[in-house]
């Protein structure tokens, strides 16, 4: 049973590293989507994974979704959010066309993380 759990993990892993590696947003995102925990990945590969996830969201203008993968960044590794890229993107969000009550969540993320 353990090294069953062990194997779905670890496929898992590979299948969502590769969809990273070959930077298949919709595929990084099914691959996340599907209930499968992801709870033996490295810290690094679960900020990664939320970084993806979080961009493809903004992709497909799901701003809602792409604002509950961020906090899961900050929740991971603190530092992540100091990044240029992380902090464009919260940014971006308060202007997006995005209904009312995400815009104010954005601006409230933005204004916690010293995006602004």
């Amino acid at each position: 049973m353990v090294a069953s759990a062990y194997r779905r993990h670890a496929l898992h892993a590979l299948h969502a590293l590769h969809a990273l590696h070959a930077k298949s947003l919709t595929v990084a995102v099914r691959a996340t989507a599907r209930g499968i925990p992801v709870t033996g990945l490295p810290q690094e590969r679960l900020v990664r994974l939320h970084w993806e996830n979080a961009r493809a969201y903004a992709q497909w203008t799901r701003w809602g979704q792409c604002l509950t993968e961020l906090p899961a960044i900050e929740r991971i590794a603190p530092q992540e959010v100091r990044r240029p890229a992380v902090r464009e993107l919260a940014r971006t969000m308060p202007r997006s066309p995005a209904p009312a009550a995400t815009r104010r969540d954005a601006k409230g993320y933005v204004s916690r993380i010293n995006a602004a």
